[in-house]
């Protein structure tokens, strides 16, 4: 959730959206948005990228849906 500080699954959560192309969010580098486990606004925006390109409803937080979308991705690296 946004405000969340130094979690792993944050952190995970910027892994994944950075080797799929989303993060950091269009117009921004790592410089201005580093991997750091901080769900701030780069992390929301990036959220809000791919919900909208996966035609979930664009909240900014991993809800289910979200996360299932996202879990597809995590699966094929375990493949």
């Amino acid at each position: 959730a946004k405000g969340e500080k130094y979690s792993a699954d944050v952190l995970h959560l910027q892994g994944v959206l950075h080797t799929i192309g989303y993060y950091p969010p269009k117009g921004k580098t790592l410089s201005d948005c580093p991997i750091n486990g901080i769900f701030g606004n780069c992390v929301e925006r990036a959220v809000k990228d791919f919900q909208s390109a996966h035609d979930i409803s664009t909240t900014g937080s991993v809800g289910p849906q979200t996360r299932e979308e996202l879990n597809k991705f995590t699966e094929l690296d375990e493949q």
